[in-house]
């Protein structure tokens, strides 16, 4: 190749270079401008919950999820799609601090049912919705009787050692529903007295709204309105989160171009 001909390459180059480079500043705020739109989030919460599990949702699914839609400028606000009936207090727990800790509005949707340490969970957002027929709570029914330790009678015939594993059991699991009741007194600003003394156990959604366990009747959509409402949407789109590794419009325009770059590179000085 002549010193002519690897100007001429040089100098095309250039002006492929210029080109690329004007059409990246015309168009890559327009893309970036089309991909800014306005999202509510939804986070699904389903079956038990519990640490090392996968069987239903994860929980560290739930916390990526809960972290990237607050990270998200996009998202103004989140809602969580509840469909679960017990689980661990300690997941629940971090759950529900990372979702009073968020930065944006957030609304639960309880679906099918949201019962014992779950219903925590909801508690956390700022509005609870259910349907008419939701099963909630479970806050009436001793925890005693939903465990094992139930089914042991302590008489004279059972002896001292199990007596004391029972009473210490015991103990352990009436502190732990102190704690759970607390929590939730505090989430909805009701007395512990008050929570201890609803003995309907399990309730649906007519009567969790009646004994100010949720705050509205309603579907999902209804709760994605709430959410738009708190965040002072009138248009949007609706997201589950977390989100895949898919690479947005700016990213692939920008990967293209390095890669048109490179190659432009390696033709010049070939």
């Amino acid at each position: 190749m002549t010193n002519k001909n690897k100007k001429e390459i040089i100098a095309i180059s250039c002006i492929i270079i210029l080109a690329i480079a004007f059409l990246i500043a015309v168009f890559l705020p327009l893309a970036n401008l089309s991909g800014d739109v306005n999202e509510i989030a939804i986070i699904q919460i389903n079956g038990k919950l519990n640490y090392n599990s996968n069987e239903n949702t994860s929980l560290e699914s739930i916390e990526s999820g809960i972290k990237e839609a607050n990270n998200n400028h996009n998202v103004k606000a989140i809602v969580f799609e509840i469909n679960s009936n017990g689980g661990s207090l300690v997941a629940c727990e971090e759950i529900t601090k990372l979702i009073k800790n968020s930065k944006k509005p957030t609304v639960s949707w309880i679906s099918d049912k949201a019962t014992s340490y779950p219903y925590l969970i909801a508690t956390g957002t700022d509005t609870i919705v259910a349907t008419h027929t939701s099963a909630i709570g479970g806050l009436g029914i001793s925890f005693t009787n939903s465990t094992k330790y139930s089914k042991a009678t302590v008489t004279e015939t059972v002896s001292s050692s199990n007596r004391s594993f029972y009473t210490s059991s015991q103990n352990m699991i009436n502190q732990d529903y102190i704690h759970f009741i607390k929590e939730i007194g505090k989430n909805r600003k009701l007395s512990q007295k008050y929570l201890i003394n609803i003995n309907q156990g399990i309730v649906n959604g007519n009567q969790g709204l009646k004994l100010h366990l949720i705050d509205k009747i309603g579907d999902k959509d209804s709760a994605i309105n709430i959410a738009a409402s708190k965040a002072n949407l009138t248009e949007y789109k609706v997201s589950n989160y977390p989100k895949d590794n898919s690479m947005s419009l700016t990213e692939i325009l920008n990967t293209n171009l390095n890669q048109d770059i490179q190659k432009i590179g390696n033709s010049i000085f070939k």
